[in-house]
Order: C-alpha cells, then sequence, then structure tokens
C-alpha cells in the first residue's frame, strides 16, 4: 500500500520530495534518486543517541533490520540494496553536515533544471 500510495503522490505533485527505501527504485521517472548512507559504526551511535539505547543493542537492532529487510525486499520486489546503481547520487552521510547534505542535494538539482 505503500509504495502504490507513493506513486501515486509522485503523479500527483510535480515537486515532492519522497524518502524510503525503496522509493529511489519504484519511482521511475524521479527527477533525482539519492542514496544517503553511513558506516555501521556511525549509524549505531546515531540510533543510541535518538533511542536512548547503547550503542552495541543500536549495532545488533541495525543488523537485524537489514537482514529482514534485504530478504524481504528480494523475496517481494527482486530487489537488490547492494546494487545502488539506480541512484544518481550516493553521498556519505559521515563526511558532511544534515546541512551540507541538503546543499548537495540541491545543487544536484539546480544542475539538472534547464538553462
Amino acid at each position: 500500500m505503500i509504495d502504490s500510495r507513493q506513486k501515486e503522490l509522485a503523479k500527483k505533485y510535480k515537486d515532492l520530495i519522497l524518502e524510503g527505501r525503496l522509493s529511489g527504485i519504484f519511482l521511475e521517472d524521479a527527477d533525482l534518486r539519492v542514496w544517503l548512507k553511513a558506516p555501521l559504526d556511525l549509524r549505531a551511535l546515531r540510533v543510541s543517541e535518538r533511542d536512548g539505547i547503547g550503542e552495541r543493542e543500536a549495532c545488533d537492532l541495525i543488523k537485524e533490520r537489514e537482514r529482514s529487510e534485504w530478504r524481504r525486499y528480494k523475496s517481494y520486489y527482486g530487489v537488490d540494496l547492494e546494487d545502488l546503481s539506480v541512484y544518481d547520487i550516493v553521498i556519505d552521510t559521515s563526511r558532511w553536515s544534515a546541512e551540507e547534505v541538503c546543499e548537495i542535494i540541491i545543487r544536484a538539482l539546480e544542475l539538472l533544471q534547464p538553462h
């Protein structure tokens, strides 16, 4: 249902940002597809701080969730999340602040506009 709803929204609205693990794969006519990544230890730290749990527990939860999601996506959709070739940009968020990541994406969108 979520996948279908995202497709509906993408057709209905011109200027729209859709977020989701599979959004970049399912929205074939997206202007820009961006994958945000970070090393496991940094993701665990972020989850730890957000959820008030230990980093080790956060790391274990991330690994468990990813294994489950990757199996499910492969089984339901035939999607391999290790293949990032459908994305126009892959950004390692450990290198830049949230604001800088936004600037990178905005600049990429500007470069796509006809001059």
